[in-house]
């Protein structure tokens, strides 16, 4: 009969590091991409975020763990003015969150009302829902293809 012994001491501890630090530093670059990509679609794809002078496609942002990781004011005509501040905590130690939102205070309600008469032709309400439904699969793809990254 033969014995070995195997030391898991370096495995363990670049298990704990891919746990700890690489898989959420992963998921929050895949959150963030994804978000912006949600931003970029509702700005391109009917119906898009309404446009009269610009101040509302100005106003968008995208924020994961209550960090800005991006905003579209150089994606419309004038500047509007995004949210800045943490929109929302983690809800749970173990949680990821990703808010992409649209800062003026006509903005849930454009987004709410579809029937709306609006200005540009091909922009409407849902111009973010309407994204989420279409292409959920596509923003989940690209958390995966993050995550996919860091385990190589």
């Amino acid at each position: 009969m033969a014995e070995f012994t195997v030391n898991t001491t370096n495995f363990d501890r670049g298990l704990q590091r891919l746990i700890k630090s690489a898989v959420p530093e992963a998921l929050e670059k895949g959150l963030a991409a994804a978000g912006m990509q949600l931003i970029n679609d509702a700005m391109m794809e009917s119906p898009t975020v309404p446009l009269d002078e610009g101040t509302l496609r100005g106003s968008g942002s995208v924020h994961v763990q209550g960090r800005l990781v991006m905003t579209s004011e150089g994606m419309a005509p004038v500047p509007g003015t995004p949210c800045r501040d943490a929109l929302l905590a983690p809800l749970a130690s173990r949680e990821m969150v990703a808010v992409i939102a649209f800062n003026t205070v006509y903005a849930a309600h454009l987004h709410e009302h579809p029937e709306f008469n609006f200005i540009e032709p091909g922009s409407g309400g849902k111009y973010l829902e309407s994204k989420l439904e279409r292409h959920a699969k596509e923003y989940m793809a690209i958390v995966a293809d993050h995550l996919r990254g860091e385990m190589g």
